[in-house]
């Protein structure tokens, strides 16, 4: 059986109530956050109401209070790197920060974070807001999917609106009957609280992708590439399926005269081999092997691509590099 509880600090002495509402904090959201308070002074009373229920591997929670500031520092990982947080901002402003991304939600706007990384949140006011937390087994989340992570999306229309509208419906039906009985199976609401995630996300990204900047979309490619050098898979294939672009797009936003993308590839991965020829502590490694760390698959194909670019074979600059190194 669901059951879904409230907790309020408005039963709670003044002087009691930020400490009552950091350990709701902490154990409403199964975490183990590095540190729970409020914004306002220590002597003012702290008005906060928590409810929530667990349906499944699911969290539903309503969060209303003032402002204060919410510090995620994960104790043991391995406990919560395996869920998503959702928050529907309702009324009031919030302001996240993860990975040194920032978010600031506004009413009409959501966001999606990772619960095994770091993250603050704060509100300098009130606010009101609905959180879903969902493992990321049942979501799935892919890679363009994931850059939509810790970024203010909308909740007026379309599929975000769905999402938004899907969250507070099963709050609602839930507070309305105390969480006895269930409103839905658990199955049936993690299969739906997952697909309408995707969905919002692939509707945000579509619509993100329309009006994105070939500046800011060549900056992903050139943050993917360098994320998956040493794979010798990485071709303008897979980055194309990945970013969810079309191969002729990638090439319009990422090719100039002097440069494709085909081939910035192949340089950076010779320019790499060329600074593992210089680290003393690969001396013993051999030129194949060193080359293979960078996604180059066949030795002869490294070495004439090699000696078109820098006009001289792999062995003799290996071998001036270290002949010019000083001595220890």
């Amino acid at each position: 059986m669901t059951h879904f509880v409230t907790v309020s600090t408005t039963t709670i002495p003044p002087e009691g109530q930020a400490t009552v509402w950091a350990r709701a904090i902490d154990e409403r959201f199964s975490e183990r956050f590095g540190e729970a308070g409020r914004l306002t002074a220590e002597n003012e009373p702290f008005t906060g109401r928590i409810g929530y229920a667990r349906i499944g591997q699911i969290q539903l929670c309503r969060l209303v209070a003032q402002g204060h500031r919410v510090e995620n520092a994960p104790r043991n990982r391995s406990i919560h790197a395996s869920h998503y947080k959702i928050t529907i901002q309702l009324e009031g402003n919030s302001d996240f920060e993860q990975d040194g991304l920032r978010a600031r939600l506004s009413p009409g706007q959501w966001a999606i974070y990772d619960t095994a990384r770091p993250y603050l949140m704060s509100a300098a006011h009130s606010i009101h807001v609905a959180i879903a937390t969902i493992p990321k087994e049942l979501v799935r989340l892919t890679l363009a999917e994931r850059c939509a992570l810790v970024r203010p999306l909308t909740s007026l229309s379309g599929a975000g609106r769905q999402l938004r509208q899907y969250i507070v419906d099963r709050l609602n039906e839930l507070e309305i009957s105390a969480g006895c009985g269930a409103v839905e199976t658990a199955s049936s609401i993690e299969w739906e609280l997952a697909s309408q995630i995707r969905v919002a996300l692939q509707d945000q990204i579509a619509e993100t992708r329309k009006n994105l900047h070939p500046r800011m979309l060549r900056a992903r490619i050139v943050e993917y590439i360098e994320q998956n050098l040493s794979d010798p898979e990485l071709t303008v294939d897979r980055i194309a399926h990945d970013l969810r672009c079309s191969k002729r797009y990638l090439h319009t936003v990422f090719d100039t005269e002097d440069n494709t993308l085909g081939r910035y590839i192949l340089q950076l991965r010779l320019t790499n081999v060329c600074r593992t020829f210089s680290n003393p502590s690969l001396q013993r490694c051999s030129i194949t092997e060193l080359a293979m760390r960078w996604g180059f698959v066949s030795p002869g194909h490294f070495s004439r691509t090699f000696k078109e670019s820098f006009g001289i074979t792999p062995r003799d600059y290996r071998a001036s590099v270290t002949q010019s190194r000083p001595a220890d």
